[in-house]
């Protein structure tokens, strides 16, 4: 009984995490419409262009806000998310909106980029360029530089996924093969004036790597796009034309990203409207509301998805009854086997071994406030000490289906999934272990 409390409890965490960092609630507390206004009053037109899991709801807060003042825009989603707006939200009608494939591109990507570029490029210096980027853009603009066709971007874009590679390191790659990305979408824009709305999917919250950074000049060179292709063992399986166009551009027969100060971004304001520390700080207060005493809480936490289940079932194990730890940030799943998950699920089982081990009791739970892990349609998942002998009663087990990466498979077949649906939000995964009174 104690452990359903503690997972009951812990979902209330969850979803006061999620709930905080909901877009529109975002736009309202962050004070950028009332920055925003100053800039459209000024504005000849007023174009918006967007991309991400949130900038549907975004879209459709700045519409409110500013309706026929915006001359034109589009956003673009993922497949199956218009269908998901929330009903507090009204569907944009200046502002087109489209969907198109994530995580992995597809060809409405391309058309998608293709599109927000046009804007960008007919903008003037009397202009305004709204750009709206939270997490799934850079999947989302799939523009990709001459010669790189999808079908290679998206094997690309899979095999940095199943490499355990971090997102900072993935988005290198992706700003020197992308038309858009790395600042592009900055440069063509110029001299418009151009404010970004930004909602970070990225441990540490570095605008130019969060959404590939459109609105940022990069840092980064094709160098560094090799040496994260080589250390992660890729080199001998990139696409001939990847392959091809980094080390073009290594040698200087390709531009590079626009760096910084090669653009005059005086006219340029990216404005950070919400992190994974506000969902955070929520959950910790939700907890202390239903009378947990909070351990720790641990932010922009990294690493391999099983090694921290570990070592969060053990420390979940040292936990006093009315006691709980919460966590934020980015795991990494470096895939080796067939299975389906992502790293909130692979986290759990780990964690979920782990708790059997020792015969703790609480529990642990680990999510994507997107409401989507990896290629699965769930959030994360839950566990307890139970949840090893729960799954050979199911007939799966647990060890197999961690060796398998195969933590989807086991959590759905035994009901311990959280499901949220579509949050029209990402401010990457959150996680809390705790043990009920």
């Amino acid at each position: 009984m104690g452990s359903m409390k503690s997972v009951h409890d812990g979902l209330a965490i969850i979803n006061a995490g999620i709930e905080a960092v909901q877009a529109d609630r975002l736009i309202q507390t962050s004070g950028c419409l009332n920055a925003l206004g100053a800039d459209i009053e000024t504005a000849e037109r007023v174009f918006v262009v967007g991309a991400g899991k949130a900038s549907l709801v975004m879209a459709s807060m700045v519409e409110a806000a500013f309706g026929d003042e915006i001359t034109s825009g589009v956003v673009t989603v993922p497949h199956g998310y218009v269908g998901t707006l929330p009903e507090r939200c009204a569907m944009p009608s200046r502002i087109k909106v489209l969907e198109a494939g994530h995580p992995i591109p597809d060809h409405h990507g391309v058309a998608a980029a293709g599109q927000a570029l046009e804007l960008a490029v007919a903008c003037t210096e009397k202009d305004l360029l709204l750009v709206l980027i939270s997490g799934g853009s850079s999947a989302l603009w799939s523009g990709y530089a001459p010669g790189i066709s999808l079908e290679d971007a998206a094997e690309t874009t899979k095999l940095l996924l199943k490499s355990g590679a971090l997102i900072q390191d993935m988005n290198i790659v992706r700003k020197h093969i992308s038309s858009i990305a790395g600042g592009r979408l900055l440069e063509v824009a110029a001299p418009a004036t151009v404010r970004a709305l930004v909602i970070s999917d990225v441990v540490g919250d570095d605008v130019s790597f969060i959404g590939s950074g459109p609105c940022s000049p990069d840092a980064t060179t094709y160098s560094d796009a090799i040496l994260v292709i080589n250390e992660l063992g890729l080199e001998s399986r990139l696409p001939e034309s990847v392959h091809r166009h980094l080390h073009l551009g290594a040698d200087g027969l390709k531009p590079e990203p626009p760096k910084p100060g090669s653009i005059h971004d005086e006219k340029t304001d990216v404005h950070l409207i919400g992190t994974n520390k506000t969902a955070l700080d929520a959950m910790a207060l939700a907890a202390g509301d239903s009378g947990y005493e909070i351990e720790s809480v641990m932010y922009e936490l990294t690493g391999e998805a099983r090694t921290i289940g570990v070592e969060v079932a053990r420390a979940t194990a040292q936990l006093p009854p009315g006691s709980c730890i919460i966590w934020g940030g980015e795991t990494t799943v470096t895939v080796t086997g067939p299975g389906s998950g992502g790293r909130n699920h692979e986290l759990a089982l780990a964690a979920a071994i782990e708790l059997e081990s020792l015969a703790a009791v609480g529990a642990v739970l680990s999510a994507g406030t997107d409401g989507i892990d990896g290629l699965t349609t769930a959030a994360g998942a839950w566990a307890d000490f139970r949840t090893v002998e729960r799954g050979r009663s199911f007939g799966v087990d647990a060890r197999s289906a961690l060796a398998e990466n195969d933590s989807g498979s086991f959590f759905a077949r035994i009901g311990q999934q959280i499901t949220t649906g579509p949050t029209h939000t990402n401010v990457t995964d959150v996680g809390v272990a705790l043990v009920a009174r």
